[in-house]
């Protein structure tokens, strides 16, 4: 009978292959470790490997470490440069021994040199031995040029008015003293509010604008096209609740008296006699409105009140004037008047108005 091997051996088959299969194991690790050595002493050996981290610096324009690396890193003239166009890196001639110079072009002009270097050995890495902005590298990138847009903006004589949160002066007045929408709606020995017309460039768009009356009041704006603003009066909430209902009440009698619902005589009774208002009044035709079983109001809005003295003010007034005509139809008819009036005999009566068709929104109320 075969001997059995003694307990704790393994037969010498297995000792041999487990033995060889370690040493295989071992060459296999030697060598590449090896041939790691060897393509790492190579590359160092190649100047291109040496040379890819600094032509990096140039394609990223990594104009820090560039300065830092060149032998002019101090030189104030190269503290802002530009490297236009696409990066290209050249070998050049050089008679000094172990060493490689490259030259660096960027869009087909010369912008800098790497001067590489190493040992007498030949296997020796090469390093960076001096690196060389040109002038031409010094170059400030050109600048470009900010557009700019022209607006004008019209607001009341006295307003402080800042575009981009910077207050305009004397020097960006571009006319005064023009004449506010109330001229020639005011009585003769009343005033108009005089307006100043500003201009100014600014490379935005849309800049912010803001403009103050000189009690701290806030204009708002409207844009009348053509880089055009213009401010929108103050409502004087004071003038406004003690004249509302008045104004309200005028306005909606000139809607009935042009709808024929009221006689002219009972409408020049609101009216100043001889005024403007009063004249348009008095020779307004309102035989063409339809005719109509019934009518309504609604949508009825004022706003802006401005007093332009103790006996004269102006207001916008706002609604909508609805008839059902005879054969039951409802024609809608929206409208807005500007509202001049003047305290005649203790009463406050129109002296003149102007007519429209946009309404007022609750913003307009607001204000």
């Amino acid at each position: 009978m075969p001997r059995k091997p003694p307990p704790g051996r393994l037969p010498m088959f297995y000792s041999v292959y487990l033995s060889v299969t370690i040493i295989l194991i071992a060459g296999i690790v030697a060598a590449l470790l090896f041939m790691r050595g060897w393509l790492i002493r190579f590359e160092a050996s190649q100047p291109k490997y040496a040379l890819a981290p600094y032509e990096a610096l140039f394609a990223s324009r990594d104009y820090a470490a560039l300065l830092e690396l060149s032998s002019e890193g101090d030189s104030g003239e190269l503290a802002l440069y530009h490297l236009p166009g696409d990066i290209a890196v050249y070998e050049t001639y050089t008679s000094q021994a172990n060493t490689t110079c490259y030259q660096v072009r960027a869009g087909g002009e010369r912008v800098g040199e790497i001067l590489l270097a190493r040992d007498s050995a030949d296997d020796s890495a090469w390093k960076l031995s001096q690196m060389t902005l040109t002038r031409a590298a010094a170059t400030p990138p050109p600048e470009t040029p900010r557009a700019l847009y022209t607006f004008h903006i019209i607001a009341p004589a006295g307003a402080t008015v800042t575009v981009e949160g910077v207050a305009l002066t004397d020097n960006d007045i571009a006319e005064t003293n023009i004449p506010g929408p109330a001229k020639g709606h005011l009585p003769k020995k009343t005033p108009a509010p005089k307006l100043t017309k500003y201009m100014v460039k600014t490379d935005s768009a849309a800049p912010e604008i803001t403009a103050l009356s000189p009690e701290g009041g806030v204009y708002r704006l409207e844009y009348d096209g053509d880089q055009t603003y213009s401010t929108l009066p103050l409502n004087d909430r004071k003038l406004q609740k003690a004249r509302e209902k008045r104004a309200i009440e005028v306005a909606k009698n000139f809607a009935l008296f042009t709808a024929d619902d009221i006689t002219r005589a009972k409408m020049l009774s609101f009216a100043v006699k001889n005024s403007p208002g009063y004249k348009t009044i008095k020779g307004f035709d309102n035989r063409w409105f339809l005719g109509h079983s019934s009518h309504r109001f609604s949508k009825v809005r004022a706003a802006y009140f401005v007093k332009y003295s103790s006996t004269c003010f102006s207001c916008d007034v706002s609604f909508v004037f609805s008839v059902k005509t005879r054969d039951k139809k409802t024609v809608d008819t929206p409208t807005r008047m500007t509202c001049y009036f003047q305290k005649d005999k203790k009463v406050w009566r129109l002296y003149d108005f102007v007519l429209g068709t946009q309404l007022l929104t609750a913003r307009d109320c607001e204000a």
